[in-house]
């Protein structure tokens, strides 16, 4: 059988047939990560200035760092005939789906000449096992299929990864340029890494301020020590981790963009083997009440409802003894506390979200504001709390609302201890659960512009004439590896009363102060996902080892 590729050697033994004196072998090509990357970019202007003239003054946010010669093997099929560098420069050049309709990095491929001994080159089928320390993250997290490989190693020295970078490692290098962009100064401190790989989702950073050490005893030392008796050649390892209290972790994920079709050459595309199992995606929403962001509720919900399991036999549920109504022809608002004691079917949004501090200014139901409440509730006397919640049901457009303290008397303690036994019904039957995990109190906003700070910023890596290779970053609101607790999402996992609102709910919907996520009994999809991409190089990028149909969460 015809062997597929032939090899280009770096050193050597090179094919260099018909090359012209003077011109660089493509195998020892510079290979500069210059972030043109590390631009921050807000997401509406994002199109726009990739387009500007590359004559515009670079951005003050900008970062360049430039590697060391990298040298890397390239591989081309036979069918491409090429006789000449010039012939295989050219061929760099062409889009790349002129050349396959799927796969067009099978015909040129880069590859690194060794495997890095600190990233392990960003490959997650070559992290040794020894050094994969939560291999379960990927499946609490994103609820992927348990046999796709996850892996999460540590590097102990942050050093270790700027020295590898200057020695010409490209997968070190970016991630060195990716974390200046958000620690800016952090290469010259004391500082730990944990890599989150797995095919199809993000790389996640996480960077650490602090130090590690290990000390190693054999047996010997060991049994005077601890009492213990170890197995002949075993060692026992003792790990002191000092962290800085005052300086919270920096953790980022890195993701390919869309990418047009037209827009891909063959050398982006073989360049792409080089980091090849980083997971697609799109950019967050500039703000928790855009158009976008009530689209994405509306298919993830409308999903769940007409193809999850976890909908099945699902039908309209008898409202709760006490509702607000949001369309009732009584008030000038509309909005109306009701109460159908078990006699309406209907659809209904729950609130899961802390009260915060309450003063007799808080607004609430109880014996005294009762009838009020039943008369009519104006919009403009809510807390800005509950003013977002209404409108997100009349968007998603529901009619009625459940809320704890207007929905139960809060100073009658018989209705307490007949409501409290239904709160399992309450939110089980619900539609949707809204959590304010943005909010901590009445007074906060979910419907909110988003923080620069999670903005997310541009990552290019240029390759001389061979190609380029273009990413996004973003800080992460949630620490990754946290959900297998019940999620890190502000104050409001700390309550054992929203946890179990949480567990009760069929469908929920968390606002975050970086991106919304929806959950259900089958699976959890942040904000942020865009499948299968818009070209055959991101669309096998989206589909490889069964394209997880989650992302991360933030």
């Amino acid at each position: 059988m015809k062997k597929l590729f032939q090899k280009m050697r770096a050193k050597g033994g090179a094919r260099r047939d018909n090359l012209q004196p003077g011109q660089p072998s493509p195998t020892q090509a510079q290979v500069s990560q210059r972030p043109q990357a590390l631009t921050k970019v807000p997401q509406r202007q994002a199109q726009s200035q990739n387009e500007s003239s590359q004559n515009e003054k670079p951005p003050q946010a900008m970062v360049s760092r430039r590697a060391k010669t990298l040298p890397v093997y390239i591989t081309y099929s036979d069918s491409l005939n090429v006789s000449s560098m010039d012939d295989l420069l050219t061929i760099l050049q062409q889009p790349a789906y002129k050349f396959a309709q799927a796969n067009p990095g099978k015909f040129v491929r880069f590859t690194p000449p060794s495997l890095c001994s600190v990233c392990f080159n960003l490959d997650p089928f070559k992290v040794p096992a020894e050094h994969n320390r939560e291999p379960s993250w990927a499946r609490s997290e994103f609820k992927i299929r348990d046999d796709t490989p996850a892996v999460h190693f540590r590097i102990d020295k942050g050093t270790d990864v700027v020295e590898s970078s200057q020695s010409g490692c490209l997968t070190c290098n970016m991630v060195v340029t990716a974390l200046s962009g958000f620690a800016p100064g952090w290469e010259v401190r004391p500082t730990f890494i944990h890599v989150f790989l797995a095919p199809g989702l993000p790389l996640v950073v996480r960077l650490e301020f602090g130090s590690i050490t290990s000390l190693f005893m054999w047996s010997e030392d060991a049994l005077p020590a601890f009492g213990l008796v170890l197995p002949e050649e075993q060692r026992l390892k003792l790990e002191f981790v000092a962290r800085r209290n005052d300086e919270h972790p920096v953790e980022i994920e890195i993701y390919r963009p869309s990418v047009v079709q037209e827009e891909a050459t063959v050398g982006d595309a073989a360049l792409w083997e080089l980091i090849r199992h980083i997971g697609v995606a799109s950019d967050n929403f500039d703000h928790a009440g855009s158009h976008d962001s009530f689209l994405f509720i509306k298919e993830h919900v409308e999903n769940c409802l007409l193809n999850h399991q976890c909908s099945r036999g699902a039908s309209r549920a008898l409202l709760p003894d006490r509702v607000i109504w949001l369309k009732s022809p009584l008030t000038p608002s509309g909005i109306q506390l009701i109460e159908p004691q078990g006699r309406i079917f209907g659809s209904y949004i729950a609130l899961s979200y802390c009260w915060g501090p309450v003063s007799p200014t808080t607004f609430l139901t109880n014996r005294e504001s009762l009838a009020a409440r039943k008369a009519g509730i104006d919009y403009h006397d809510l807390p800005p709390l509950l003013q977002d919640v209404v409108t997100i049901c009349r968007v998603l457009g529901f009619q009625y609302l459940w809320v704890d303290r207007l929905c139960i008397i809060q100073d009658f303690r018989s209705d307490f201890l007949q409501q409290g036994p239904k709160m399992g019904d309450i939110y089980g039957n619900a539609t949707i659960t809204i959590v304010s995990a943005s909010a901590t109190t009445e007074n906060d906003r979910i419907l909110a512009q988003r923080d620069p700070k999670w903005d997310l910023m541009s990552l290019d890596i240029s390759a001389n004439i061979l190609g380029k290779l273009q990413f996004s970053m973003r800080q992460r609101s949630h620490r990754l590896g946290s959900e297998s607790q019940g999620g890190c999402y502000g104050r409001i996992s700390t309550r054992a009363w929203t946890w179990q609102e949480r567990m009760l709910s069929a469908r929920t919907i968390f606002f975050t102060p970086s991106a919304l996520k929806f959950e259900c009994r089958t699976h959890s999809i942040w904000e942020g996902v865009r499948a299968g991409g818009d070209g055959p190089l991101v669309e096998r990028a989206a589909r490889e080892y069964h394209a997880p149909g989650m992302v991360w969460a933030r």
